[in-house]
């Protein structure tokens, strides 16, 4: 089943899970509500931004998907540890 991405949009925002889509080149192409209170950041903020520019280069999750984007593998939250330093 596909959504248009207005009922997609509330969808996403109705889950209280962070969620934050980063491409291959680790710009952030969408965020869910919770998503951007985590970032602090409006979707408006980081529109084709990267995750480095908004958080910083030193931020833990900056780093992780830095080095998820170098190895190349696909990383699911269920399936990654986060660093201890991440605020959440």
């Amino acid at each position: 089943m596909k959504l248009g991405q207005g009922r997609r949009d509330l969808v996403l925002d109705s889950i209280r899970i962070g969620i934050i889509e980063v491409d291959g080149d680790g710009r952030i192409r969408a965020q869910n509500a919770e998503g951007s209170r985590l970032l602090g950041v409006s979707a408006d903020q980081t529109a084709d931004r990267t995750l480095t520019e908004v958080l910083g280069p030193n931020h833990p999750a900056a780093e992780l998907i830095e080095r998820l984007l170098q190895s190349g593998e696909e990383v699911f939250a269920h399936d990654c540890p986060l660093p201890a330093g991440l605020a959440v």
